[in-house]
C-alpha cells in the first residue's frame, strides 16, 4: 500500500519535506499553499499536479495518511489538530508552535491516538551530529559535562527585510529559528531529555527595512547578495566539554560540532592524535 501525504506550506520548508517523504517512499499527492505564484512554482519544480490554498477543504476531501506542516509557526495548531481529528499522521515543521500551551495541545491531540507525529529537526541528521552521537554513546572519548551552544550571523536583525522571522506571533526570533536546532541536535547526542530551562530572551532589534516580500526564506539570501552581504552564517557550532576517560592520559577535551564536517574530522584528529 502506497502511503500518502499532503504537504502544507510551499516556502523552503515544503520543498525539503517534499523532498524527504519521497525519499522514504511516500507519495505526496498535494501541496497546499496560502500565495498563488509561488506556490504553483513549487508545484511545478517538484512535479506535484494538484495545488490548494484550503487546506482544510483539501484534507478533508483527500484524507491522506500523513499531514506535513511546513508554514510559519502561528497555524501549527490549527493544523496540527485538524490533521488528528481526521486521523492523519502528522510531521511539523520548527519551531513546533508559538508558545508552550499550543504545543502542549498539539501533543495532547496525537497522544494516545495510535498516530505517529514527529517534529522536524533537520539538523541532527547531520554526518557531524550522527558520528560525535556513535562516540558518545561507544564510550570512545569520555562522558559529556557540558555543552555549549553558540551561532554568530553576519547580518543582524534590522538588515532583514520585515517578514514572518521579526514577528513573534508569527513563530520568528533567533531563538525559535536556531536555538531549536541546536537543542535538538544536543538531545540527540546525549540521548538525553531536557529536565529544567532558565535563561534570558532578548530583542535584538526594534525595528526592519520594508522589502519585497518573503516567501522563502532563502529570497532573504539574494536580497543580501545583491547589497553585498554576505548571507551565510560566519561560525555556528555545539562546543562540547567530555570528562576523559580514566584510563587514557588527560587532554584538552573541548571540541567543536559544525555543520562543517571537516571542521569536524580536523577537530576528531586532533582529539585522537593527543589521546594516542
Amino acid at each position: 500500500m502506497t502511503i500518502r501525504a499532503v504537504v502544507i506550506g510551499a516556502g523552503w520548508a515544503g520543498e525539503g519535506h517534499i523532498i524527504g517523504l519521497r525519499d522514504a517512499g511516500v507519495e505526496v499527492v498535494a501541496l497546499f499553499g496560502r500565495t498563488p505564484e509561488p506556490t504553483y512554482q513549487r508545484a511545478a519544480q517538484l512535479g506535484i499536479t494538484d495545488v490548494g490554498f484550503d487546506w482544510r477543504a483539501g484534507l478533508e476531501e483527500l484524507r491522506p495518511e500523513i499531514v506535513s506542516i511546513a508554514t510559519p509557526a502561528d497555524s501549527h495548531r490549527s493544523i496540527a489538530e485538524f490533521a488528528a481529528e481526521l486521523g492523519c499522521h502528522v510531521v511539523c515543521e520548527k519551531p513546533l508552535a508559538t508558545n508552550a500551551a499550543d504545543a502542549q495541545a498539539m501533543r495532547h491531540a496525537v497522544e494516545g491516538t495510535g498516530l505517529k507525529h514527529g517534529y522536524a529537526a533537520t539538523g541532527r541528521y547531520a554526518p557531524t551530529i550522527q558520528q560525535t552521537r556513535q562516540l558518545l554513546a561507544d564510550g570512545v572519548i569520555g562522558r559529556v559535562h557540558e555543552i555549549e551552544s553558540f551561532a554568530h550571523l553576519n547580518v543582524p536583525m534590522w538588515r532583514l527585510p520585515y517578514c514572518w522571522v521579526h514577528s513573534l506571533e508569527q513563530g520568528g526570533g533567533m531563538l525559535n529559528n536556531l536555538f531549536t536546532h541546536h537543542l535538538a541536535q544536543v538531545l540527540y547526542v546525549t540521548q538525553g531529555a531536557t529536565h529544567a530551562v532558565a535563561g534570558e530572551a532578548r530583542v535584538l532589534s526594534d525595528q526592519a527595512p520594508v522589502g519585497p516580500a518573503i516567501h522563502d526564506f532563502r529570497q532573504l539570501f539574494a536580497y543580501w547578495r545583491a547589497r553585498g552581504i554576505r548571507s551565510r552564517p560566519r561560525n555556528g557550532a555545539l562546543r562540547m566539554r567530555i570528562w576523559p576517560i580514566p584510563s587514557r592520559p588527560k587532554f584538552d577535551c573541548t571540541t567543536a560540532i559544525s555543520p562543517m564536517r571537516s571542521f569536524v574530522h580536523r577537530s576528531w584528529d586532533q582529539l585522537h592524535s593527543r589521546n594516542s
